[in-house]
């Protein structure tokens, strides 16, 4: 065992204040890259703000859903907007949240449902539209 000159060693604090600084630029950073990655992916003729707005109802969404992991928040939202043309004005439809929502379920395997259920439930009257 090693003996630390002056005793014990130093332990580095981090206050509450500090870890959300770090929390805040870690969500910054990745509400960023999804931005990007969405405004790559989804067709033309959505405006930033209309962008940036599904992210942050996604990233709430996802948390209510007990989806956790920024590779299923990005899965989750950009189900949404390629299949669905977007958040609804209201809650999500009740089959979405039944399924977002499963008990124990691993949230990809939720996710991989949603994205089925969004596809299968899009009209022909949603895509004239979108």
């Amino acid at each position: 065992m090693y003996n630390y000159p002056g005793g014990s060693p130093k332990l580095l604090t981090v206050r509450p204040d500090q870890i959300k600084v770090f929390e805040d630029a870690l969500r910054e950073d990745f509400e960023e890259r999804l931005f990007n990655h969405l405004r790559q992916s989804l067709p033309e003729g959505r405006s930033e703000v209309w962008l940036q707005g599904q992210i942050t109802r996604g990233i709430r969404e996802a948390s209510d859903c007990d989806i956790h992991s920024e590779r299923d928040i990005a899965a989750f939202v950009e189900a949404t907007c390629a299949a669905l043309g977007g958040f609804p004005e209201g809650p999500l439809p009740r089959q979405a949240l039944a399924i977002l929502r499963s008990y124990g379920a691993d949230a990809r395997v939720k996710i991989e449902r949603y994205r089925t259920w969004a596809v299968e439930s899009k009209t022909p009257a949603d895509e004239s539209a979108a």
